[in-house]
């Protein structure tokens, strides 16, 4: 699995182009747009999301389909991750990470960056069809969040070489 930080690396943009970016929004597969102002989004567009058919879920199981559209050498990537309250993402079925549960606000108030080096990419890519996959978690000792509403906010970025 992937380390998560603080911060994304720097990309310089002469050297690396990209092929590729996801975010969160409501086109992915069971997923309705939420609305929390408070809450961390580091990049434009896209949405935090939540399971479409039941706001008060402790659950959301999303995914989306992308494309890598290159013949040149994917060089990195960036995964930005927040969730309220814990999750677990997955790329062509591979785990980039694996939470505990938990009730840390540092999930979702700042949110998890999480760096892929070119041997990474090579690892967790390929070119043309992949699936980026989303199992967040309400942290909800009680069995019912609809007093304590969720969301999950994720960012994708893939570069090749130029």
């Amino acid at each position: 699995m992937i380390q998560a930080t603080t911060q994304a690396v720097s990309n310089d943009i002469q050297q690396e182009q990209l092929v590729a970016q996801v975010v969160t929004d409501n086109t992915w597969d069971n997923a309705a747009d939420v609305e929390f102002s408070t809450w961390h989004k580091p990049t434009e567009g896209g949405s935090y999301i939540w399971a479409k058919d039941n706001a008060g879920s402790m659950h959301c199981a999303t995914y989306k389909t992308f494309n890598i559209n290159t013949t040149n050498q994917l060089y990195s990537a960036t995964l930005y991750l927040a969730v309220d309250n814990y999750g677990s993402i997955f790329i062509n079925g591979m785990p980039v990470t694996v939470d505990d549960p938990t009730d840390n606000s540092a999930n979702y108030e700042t949110g998890r960056y999480y760096n892929f080096d070119q041997a990474d990419c090579e690892k967790y890519f390929v070119a043309g069809k992949n699936v980026i996959t989303i199992l967040a978690y309400n942290y909800a000792p009680t069995g019912n969040t609809a007093g304590n509403p969720a969301g999950v906010y994720a960012s994708l970025q893939v570069f090749a070489k130029a």
